[in-house]
This record gives C-alpha cells, structure tokens and sequence, in this order.
C-alpha cells in the first residue's frame, strides 16, 4: 500500500470516527432533551390537575335516582358519578333499574325504546348494555371507582361514596372528565356532550371504566 493509500485510509478512518462521535453525542443531546421534555410535561400536567374527591350516597329506587339526576345531571362532573351509580345499581342491586338509571346519563342513538322501562329506553346489549354485564361480571371495577381499593377488598360505603376526579374541563357544549380507579394504574378521561335541555350525556369513556381492575392480595393469593 502507498504513502497516498494509507494517508486516504487514515483520512476516512478519522472521519469515521468524527461522524460516529458526532452522532453518537447528538443522540445523547437528544435523549436527554426528550427526558427533560417528558419530566417538564409530567410536572406540567401535575400542576395543571385539579384533583378533587366528591362524595355522595348511592341510590337504589328509579324515583330517587331520576330526582338527583334532574338537578346533578346538568353538571358534566356529577352525570359520570350518576353514571357510576347506576352501574353500582345494575352490577350488585337490581340489574333492570340500574339500567334504567344509565340510560339517563346516555345519549338516545345509543339506546333501544322500551314500555318496560321507567325511563322508556334500555341498552343496546352490543353496546352499552354489554359493558354494564362487562362490569357486573367484574365487580371490582364498579367499587374501585367509588371508594373501593384492593386494599380493603374494594370494600366501599353506600353513606360515603367517593369519585376521585383528577381533571376536568368544559368547551362550550363538550366536556372532559378524567377519573381515578383504585384498582387501575391509568385515569379514564370520559366525555361529554350537553343536549338542548341542558343534560349532559356520555359519548366516550364507558368502555375504559368498564375494564378490568386489580385483584386483592386476597384474590392473588387464593390458588
């Protein structure tokens, strides 16, 4: 090899070696501005929470619940607790009233005319309906939303019901509620839109209260 040749190899093996270092120092630069980034939009977002516990007691009879609901469902917050309510009804109560009271909380496309019902519809069973049965079959799910924990074996108190609301906000005729579950690891944001006589009604988030939630320490260990 000559003097040239070896010189060009020296030359391409040194700028080789500069490019590496260069990218590998970008890439360093990079991943610690993405962590940077990702710690300032956490601390970001918790200090934009505005976590807050609500309290109420549970109802067992239509009447009742459709008398709360004249007055709380015009609140975006209160309808996801009226909704937890009737799940609570339809899950460990009676399955056909607590199904009634979910369809106060629910828009109209979503539900089936019924004369058996008191509120004149029920759920479509492809749908909304599926998911109450979901959670009915899951009973943890219910609780861990309203004061249960695996801790206690989501034991909850009909006097002292509490939903845990991490954020909430409003845009004219939509709303974003964002709830806690005990036994989940993520929040559920669920949302909502106000009808003309000024209800809310749910259009998104059933279906993530309605997953599943953890087990106790009694349950895991019971093999």
């Amino acid at each position: 090899m000559g003097f040239f040749d070896k010189l060009k190899k020296n030359i391409e093996y040194n700028i080789k070696s500069s490019v590496r270092g260069t990218v590998a120092r970008q890439q360093q630069q990079v991943k610690h501005q993405v962590k940077t980034g990702l710690k300032s939009s956490v601390k970001q977002f918790a200090l934009n929470m505005k976590k807050q516990v609500m309290n109420t007691t549970s109802v067992g009879d239509y009447n009742s619940f459709k008398k709360r609901w004249e007055t709380d469902g015009k609140n975006h917050v209160q309808t996801i607790f009226l909704y937890l309510l009737a799940a609570l009804e339809y899950t460990t109560g009676n399955q056909q009233v607590g199904e009634a009271m979910a369809t106060l909380v629910l828009p109209k496309p979503r539900l089936l005319v019924s004369k058996s019902s008191p509120s004149g519809y029920i759920t479509n069973p492809k749908g909304e309906g599926y998911l109450l049965n979901h959670m009915k079959e899951n009973p943890r799910v219910v609780p861990s939303y309203i004061g249960g924990s695996p801790d206690d074996n989501y034991q909850i108190d009909p006097n002292n019901l509490q939903m845990t609301v991490l954020e909430e906000g409003v845009s004219g005729r939509e709303a974003v509620v964002v709830i806690q579950s005990a036994g989940k690891d993520f929040p559920t944001p669920c949302g909502l839109r106000m009808n003309n006589a000024g209800y809310w009604k749910i259009f998104k988030g059933t279906g993530s209260i309605a997953t599943g939630a953890q087990v106790t320490e009694e349950e895991k260990w019971d093999f």
